[in-house]
C-alpha cells in the first residue's frame, strides 16, 4: 500500500511498562516493578510494516520510554523511513544521556503536566516530580527539541487549566493537549473522573 501523501496515520508504541513513577492515573499501571518490554527487533519489524501500510507518524509512550534501552535505535529506524517521531515522557529523567539520546531523532516531545506543582506531585505520586520535570526543560530547549505538555483533565484539576496554559506559554511549549482521565489501570480506582 505505501505512504499516502498528506494523510496522517500514527503508530503508537509502548515499548515498556517500566517507569520511575507510580502515577495515580496511569492507564497501564506502569511503575518501577513493571519490567515487561517488547524486543527491539520485533518493534523494528512492526515499524517497518506499519510504514509500508501508510503509517507516517511514530509515537512512543509507556511506561517511561526513555528507560527503554533501545529507544534511540527505534527512533532512528523510524526517521530512516521518513516517519515523524514523537515521544511522551514524564520529564523527570530528561537530562544527561537520556536527553542526549533524543537529539536529532525527536520531532516532538510531549511532557506530562497535571496542574500546579502541588497537584502535579500528588498525581505523579512523587514529592518532587514537578521540580525535577521543570528543571529539565532548559536542557530540552537548549537541545532544540520542539516540546509541549499533556494535561490529564480530572474533576480535581479542572480549575488549574488556566495555570497550565500560562505555564506552557511561559516555557515556550508548541503544544498543549488536554486528555480526559482514562478510567483503566490505576486511573479506575484512584481518581474521580
Amino acid at each position: 500500500m505505501g505512504p499516502t501523501g498528506d494523510v496522517f496515520r500514527a503508530l503508537q508504541i509502548h515499548p515498556t511498562r517500566f517507569c520511575n513513577l507510580t502515577c495515580l492515573h496511569c492507564y497501564s499501571s506502569s511503575g518501577p516493578d513493571q519490567r515487561e518490554e517488547l524486543s527491539a527487533p520485533l518493534l523494528e519489524e512492526a515499524i517497518t510494516q506499519a510504514f509500508a501500510e501508510g503509517y507516517n507518524d511514530l509515537a512512543f509512550s509507556g511506561g517511561e520510554p526513555v528507560l527503554y534501552g533501545e529507544l534511540r535505535r527505534l527512533m532512528e529506524h523510524g526517521k530512516s523511513l521518513g516517519m515523524v517521531t514523537n515521544l511522551t515522557s514524564n520529564g523527570m529523567l530528561l537530562n544527561g544521556d537520556r536527553l542526549a539520546q533524543l537529539d536529532g531523532v525527536t520531532d516532538l516531545l510531549a511532557i506530562s503536566l497535571d496542574g500546579v506543582p502541588e497537584s502535579h506531585n500528588k498525581m505523579r505520586n512523587s514529592p518532587n516530580a514537578f521540580e525535577r520535570m521543570s528543571a529539565n526543560l532548559e536542557g530540552v530547549r537548549k537541545m532544540g527539541i520542539p516540546f509541549g505538555f499533556i494535561f490529564t483533565l480530572t474533576m480535581t484539576n479542572l480549575h488549574e487549566l488556566k495555570w497550565v496554559t500560562d505555564f506552557a506559554i511561559e516555557q515556550g511549549a508548541s503544544l498543549l493537549q488536554i486528555h480526559p482521565l482514562e478510567e483503566v489501570g490505576r486511573g479506575l480506582a484512584k481518581l474521580p473522573g
